[in-house]
């Protein structure tokens, strides 16, 4: 079953700025939004589990979906032990935390590419998958990683690669659209080129339109891929980000839309209330 595609942003809204997290939940409806992502970019914030379990229960009261944006410091392909034990554990801290909280999915740039190929880089994702949800499943702790599409080249994370490893059991992924134009050139300009890419994903599995989990916001970026992230309206941007709302709305998407740009909420209800208006 599709289940119907909710928004909001990464991060607590500005309109609870300084409150806390549970006060941003409990902004969210008066936003006309229904999703959040907690942002442990630089650390998992969200320190005990009594605080996670209010989290929970503010989630549940608001009947809005949360996700994570696991610690930008991970790197499970490192090329030594010391940094990807350390990298496991970030991951680790981040699904535990964030699944207390109610999240669905844990978003993690997973690996940089180094010198290895697909294969064996997938092969330590999975072991370091495998090892985090066994620690997870001992805690009754239900949530999943979700490995996400990569804005740079140098990292692990094509479209092929996360949508291949979320085959494998209790792995999710994570489509994000402004990646995917700071690395194909720009091409997302118009509603075939969304399209296309969600007909490509539908094609290799079509459940996973139904409930899919995606960040976008507007992007700059050079031969290497992204350089940082704007509003959707910035002219510095060529994302079509009213395309990509046309394109979710004509292929059903469902799931959690995530919106990354600086403005947060400004941004996250632009997109919505252009989503809802193409009803």
């Amino acid at each position: 079953m599709t289940r119907k595609l909710s928004f909001g942003p990464a991060g607590i809204p500005a309109a609870a700025k300084g409150k806390g997290v549970v006060e941003g939940v409990h902004a969210l409806p008066k936003l006309g939004l229904d999703a959040m992502e907690l942002e442990f970019v630089q650390g998992v914030y969200i320190k005990t589990n009594e605080k996670a379990e209010e989290v929970n229960a503010a989630r549940t009261q608001e009947n809005v979906r949360l996700s994570v944006h696991a610690s930008y410091y991970i790197n499970l392909n490192a090329q030594s032990p010391e940094p990807y034990d350390a990298s496991v554990k970030r991951l680790y801290d981040s699904a535990r935390m964030g699944g207390l909280s109610g999240a669905e999915s844990i978003a993690v740039h997973a690996a940089f590419r180094h010198q290895n190929d697909s294969a064996s880089i997938k092969k330590r994702i999975m072991d370091a998958c495998a090892s985090i949800n066994e620690k997870l499943s001992d805690e009754k702790i239900k949530t999943k990683i979700a490995p996400e599409y990569a804005g740079k080249h140098a990292q692990w994370g094509t479209l092929e690669e996360v949508m291949e490893i979320a085959q494998e059991k209790d792995i999710s992924w994570c489509m994000d659209f402004g990646h995917y134009h700071a690395t194909h050139g720009g091409n997302l300009t118009n509603k075939d080129a969304f399209d296309t890419v969600l007909a490509q994903i539908e094609k290799f599995d079509s459940n996973y339109l139904k409930d899919l989990h995606i960040q976008c916001c507007g992007i700059t970026f050079t031969e290497k891929g992204e350089r940082y992230h704007t509003s959707f309206d910035s002219p510095e941007s060529t994302l079509n980000w009213k395309a990509m709302a046309e394109s979710f709305k004509e292929f059903k998407v469902g799931g959690i839309c995530i919106t990354e740009c600086p403005g947060q909420e400004k941004d996250t209800v632009l997109l919505k209330n252009y989503y809802d208006s193409l009803d």
